[in-house]
């Protein structure tokens, strides 16, 4: 019931925040490590950002289609969300490793994350929506479709505290900066997703 959304929006703001950092910090990471050449020219780092909704858009039917036939519980798919976050930050932080001596990361990696990031989305997004509407009576279905939109509301908030934690005040810093970042966020995503899969197990404590 309530108790189910409301652990379920306080993983839609932590998943969020960092999602959205895909138009901040990973938008000047692009900009200054990520070698954005291609055959057609240099993609500009802002442009990057246009792979989450065509991610969303292409592959978004499939993973509806197979979610139906996967019966899996809101908290498993919040989990896989988290994992898939976390895999995508730990790209990034692989790829800040593995950067050249002019500190540039290949294009793949950055693409890889967004992609990523994209599909755990198509899972938490939905999961929590659906949840609202199931659990809100009609009376109140506004006020709790609404504790949604707070929810990603916060998200901003967060995400900006995750963005001063990778503010590049020394150039020479900076790939360090954004790796250690990464890597942070990286950790912290893998360990939300243990945790999901662990009230998973004990998710008859979350029904009421």
């Amino acid at each position: 019931g309530y108790k189910r959304l409301g652990i379920y929006l306080v993983f839609l703001v932590l998943y969020y925040g960092c999602e959205e950092q895909l138009g901040s910090s990973l938008v000047l990471f692009g900009e200054r490590h990520v070698d954005r050449g291609t055959p057609f020219g240099i993609i500009p780092a802002a442009s990057l950002v246009t792979c989450n909704p065509l991610t969303i858009l292409a592959i978004g039917p499939l993973f509806s289609g197979l979610l139906k036939k996967l019966p899996l519980s809101g908290f498993t798919k919040i989990g896989i969300s988290f994992l898939m976050l976390g895999a995508a930050f730990c790209v990034l932080y692989t790829g800040s490793l593995l950067a050249n001596q002019g500190q540039e990361v290949p294009l793949a990696y950055a693409v890889s994350s967004i992609v990523l990031i994209s599909l755990g989305e198509l899972l938490i997004g939905p999961t929590v929506f659906a949840t609202a509407s199931e659990v809100a009576p009609k009376a109140v279905s506004g006020l709790t479709m609404g504790a949604v939109s707070l929810g990603y509301s916060l998200a901003n908030l967060f995400s900006g505290l995750l963005s001063q934690m990778m503010t590049v005040t020394d150039a020479m810093q900076s790939l360090e900066v954004y790796r250690s970042g990464f890597g942070t966020i990286a950790l912290g995503a893998f360990a939300l997703s243990a945790l999901l899969f662990i009230i998973t197990t004990r998710k008859k404590v979350f029904s009421s």
